[in-house]
């Protein structure tokens, strides 16, 4: 039985210089074609069957609230009564109207891409928000009783020193979070910051700053729970989390079921053989596979990878049945 779904939206306002990830900059017509699509995958889907939804990105909160609007009163009918509903936003424009819409079609946890709250570090990472933007954004969220709130952090960058880091972790505290992502910065091909031949941080002093910010976010009452990719999860064990978000869970899928999410329909996939190789894969141990969302499956594919669920050479699959 299916019951975790990701979904992934590939828009962007701008480009991050750090960013490898599926995206593209905004466009109404491509965002409006692309969700068309996506609600007809979503058609198949079973009501009241799904347990989690996680959208993120690229940055979801960049599409129209209108668009917002029609995709989100297509999900809620489709999940159970107990469930975990995550959306990914960027601090500048999650707005009012937004986080109303989330309230409305049952939205309980959002995840805000912070970094850092460093100005410096921010226009050096492509950023477009400033502490204010964090502040009007979590507060929006607030008053339309969305409490489960979740900060990204980027450390590593370049330039920055452990006391700027320890900076942004202290900040922390100023806010109302139920769980934390720090993420070291990985300079990867296809970034701006491989381009300007940016290098990632020292080993010594990415390990310096996971250390003492487990130490200062423990005295916060964060709990560190899990590794993933290149970070660390924190809980905040003052609050009562009843589903504990894992790595799994959080790219749409666990131990008992699989959905492979739309990753770019608009125009003709330039490396289908990705989602190809990773449905071949997940067919030859998971007998209940029962949707594909069809898309370019890189994402999904190094994803599966990282967590050890597939190995990264992988013979060529029979499409002949796909």
């Amino acid at each position: 039985m299916i019951e975790s779904l990701y979904i992934h939206i590939p828009f962007c306002d701008s480009i991050c210089s750090y960013c490898s990830f599926k995206k593209q900059i905004y466009n109404e017509e491509q965002s409006k074609k692309y969700i068309l699509n996506l609600l007809k995958d979503l058609e198949r889907i079973p009501k009241c069957s799904l347990k989690t939804i996680y959208i993120g990105g690229g940055t979801p909160s960049s599409l129209a609230d209108n668009e917002f609007e029609i995709l989100l009163s297509c999900l809620k009918p489709l999940l159970k009564e107990d469930y975990e509903f995550t959306i990914e936003s960027n601090p500048e424009n999650l707005t009012i109207n937004k986080a109303r819409l989330f309230n409305k079609y049952g939205v309980n946890r959002v995840s805000i891409g912070v970094q850092t709250f460093n100005d410096k570090f921010l226009k050096i990472l492509g950023r477009k928000h400033n502490l204010n933007d964090i502040t009007n954004a979590v507060n929006n969220l607030l008053i339309n009783n969305i409490n489960n709130i979740s900060f990204d952090l980027i450390y590593g960058l370049p330039f920055q020193t452990l006391e700027d880091f320890l900076s942004d972790i202290k900040k922390l505290n100023n806010f109302p979070l139920t769980h934390i992502s720090l993420y070291s910065l990985t300079i990867d091909e296809n970034t701006i910051f491989n381009n300007l031949k940016y290098e990632e941080a020292d080993e010594d002093l990415l390990r310096d700053m996971s250390d003492e910010a487990t130490k200062i976010l423990s005295e916060y009452g964060f709990n560190k729970y899990e590794l993933v990719h290149n970070g660390v999860d924190f809980e905040n064990i003052r609050k009562q989390i009843t589903d504990k978000q894992t790595a799994r869970e959080k790219f749409g899928f666990n131990s008992n079921d699989y959905i492979i999410s739309a990753v770019g329909r608009l125009n003709k996939i330039k490396k289908f053989d990705f989602l190809i190789k990773v449905f071949s894969h997940i067919v030859k141990y998971k007998n209940d596979v029962k949707l594909v969302i069809a898309g370019d499956g890189e994402e999904l594919y190094n994803n599966l990878v990282t967590l050890g669920e597939i190995t990264p050479e992988v013979e060529e699959p029979d499409t002949s049945k796909i």
